[in-house]
């Protein structure tokens, strides 16, 4: 047996967060999303990220050749007059556009300034799954077979059919806008060129999202740990009757550790993405506004605007949600230790759960876009009167 297979071998018997993100992240990479190295090697911890490295420098080179193209073939001579010949309508979408490409430099700028935070992150989620196989073999919660669904068809699925209604409708706008003030027609590699632009207006979100839902799995997973190992309910409606299982401390130790690993992914995340986020969210509500001026208050009535819309408003509110849940997720832990009937506890497990609840009280579990506001679900009101103002 070569290597590279008894290594593919180990990896696809652990089953850990990296062999599932392994795939997507090749994906990404291949793309210029993630421009890791080492992507290729079995294991997470050879994972690394340098500014000066094969990787970074593809990434940089894809999107300043993509923009180069992009722009090579406008007629500038004559574009800048044949704008404002155009109706207010066709300057509008100029506008559209301009905040497209200005998102796609943000997102590469993005990509490459924090990829070396993604690699703690991954390796957090990676070191979480391993923790969890080794603590909890005989549940049913590490048997579980439906992984590859869940984590990898799914997903693949759902960003597979939000990328491609992005990059058809990025393109047919730019090009239906771009045939006004151009004479010329576009080549093929135009249309590339501006397709891979597009990507950079998706696949930085939906990494977020595969990320938070990874984490809000996790917290989901430490819930159901505790429900099947610690009879909490039965305990909690008749202590006198159900007695806590023998090796009660040693479960509570290991309930408290995976939690504090998960604190410290929490934080990761948040490092990763607060920033962005916080931009992210203003250009979201900048175009929402200037696309349903363009749509509804000039003479332009380009469905691909409303698509384009339709696909962003969809994922930022999928990025709402999948934050706002892990934040539930986190706290139910609060809830079910306060459910255990502490008298019938001996002292070293009050002691473990004095520690658990010390930790969750004191770092609350939240997604914050940088300190402005907290990514949950009262954003959502308080943006839509944002933009309603």
């Amino acid at each position: 047996m070569s290597f590279w297979t008894r290594k593919t071998n180990e990896l696809r018997k652990s089953q850990n967060f990296y062999y599932y993100f392994r795939p997507i992240a090749i994906f990404c990479r291949i793309l210029g999303v993630l421009p890791l190295k080492n992507l290729n090697d079995c294991s997470c911890q050879s994972l690394e990220f340098r500014y000066l490295s094969a990787s970074t420098i593809y990434t940089l080179f894809l999107f300043i050749v993509c923009t180069g193209v992009s722009l090579y073939f406008f007629d500038f001579t004559n574009l800048e007059a044949n704008i404002l010949k155009s109706s207010e309508a066709v300057m509008w979408r100029f506008v559209v556009i301009a905040l497209m490409i200005a998102r796609a430099f943000m997102y590469c700028f993005f990509c490459v300034n924090r990829s070396k935070k993604y690699v703690k992150l991954i390796k957090l989620l990676d070191l979480f799954d391993k923790e969890k196989n080794k603590k909890n073999r005989k549940t049913s919660i590490v048997k579980d077979d439906s992984g590859l669904i869940s984590k990898v068809i799914i997903p693949v699925l759902i960003g597979g059919v939000t990328t491609a209604v992005t990059l058809v409708d990025f393109v047919t706008f730019c090009y239906l806008t771009l045939i006004h003030v151009n004479s010329q027609q576009f080549p093929s590699i135009w249309y590339v060129s501006f397709a891979i632009l597009g990507l950079w207006q998706v696949l930085p979100l939906y990494l977020y999202i595969y990320f938070a839902f990874a984490v809000k799995n996790n917290f989901k997973t430490i819930n159901k740990i505790c429900l099947e190992l610690i009879p909490i309910r039965k305990m909690y409606l008749a202590p006198e009757e159900h007695q806590p299982p023998s090796n009660m401390k040693e479960i509570l130790r290991d309930i408290r550790l995976l939690y504090v690993l998960m604190i410290d992914t929490v934080k990761s995340l948040n490092s990763s993405y607060g920033v962005f986020l916080a931009i992210d969210q203003f250009y979201i509500i900048v175009t929402f506004v200037v696309n349903l001026y363009v749509f509804f208050f000039t003479s332009n009535k380009d469905m691909n605007l409303l698509y384009f819309l339709v696909v962003n408003v969809s994922v930022i509110l999928a990025m709402v949600f999948v934050s706002h849940d892990i934040t539930g997720e986190a706290n139910k832990i609060a809830e079910l230790m306060q459910k255990l009937p502490v008298a019938s506890l001996d002292m070293d497990s009050k002691l473990e759960i004095q520690m658990l609840l010390s930790q969750i009280f004191a770092t609350p579990i939240h997604i914050s876009a940088a300190g402005y506001f907290k990514m949950d679900r009262e954003q959502i009101p308080s943006v839509s009167l944002r933009i309603y103002q």
